[in-house]
């Protein structure tokens, strides 16, 4: 790996020294899974031994890493297997449209669930209601009764 700088060329002044140029030549970069120690290493060893590998290395059990191996198997697939590979994401797209619009129909059904229910809650508030105001309005008219001596 060599590091590049941009300098002017009478005066021998660096242009700016935070931007660098990190020239890499694969195959002169000759370390072992063991000997990758940063995290720049480890993408330069990917690039340069992926083809040779066989399995995913502990060091690269991540997201990232994992997608790369995922494709790096498809693109080394023969026709028929690509085929195959399709049809079987086609089937779990399939399947994932289902649940997704089965989520979505126990969702929209809940919904609905929750509004029936908020209309009872306010229908039975009112009702309670008004015959809080007829119990009201019989209390008057018995004390109206009471107090002309209708009783």
């Amino acid at each position: 790996m060599t590091h590049w700088l941009l300098k002017e060329r009478d005066t021998n002044e660096v242009l700016y020294d935070k931007l660098t140029f990190v020239c890499v030549e694969l195959p002169l970069f000759d370390k072992t899974l063991r000997g990758v120690k940063t995290a720049l290493e480890q993408w330069i060893f990917l690039i340069r031994r992926l083809h040779e590998l066989k399995n995913i290395p502990k060091k690269y059990k991540t997201e990232i890493f994992e997608i790369i191996f995922e494709m790096a198997k498809i693109a080394k697939m023969n026709k028929k297997e690509v085929n195959s590979y399709l049809k079987s994401l086609n089937e779990m797209n399939m399947i994932q449209y289902e649940i997704n619009r089965r989520d979505n129909t126990i969702t929209q059904v809940s919904a609905e669930r929750d509004t029936a229910w908020n209309t009872v809650v306010t229908v039975t508030a009112e009702r309670d209601k008004a015959w809080a105001e007829r119990d009201n309005a019989l209390a008057e008219l018995n004390e109206l009764k009471r107090r002309i001596g209708l009783n």
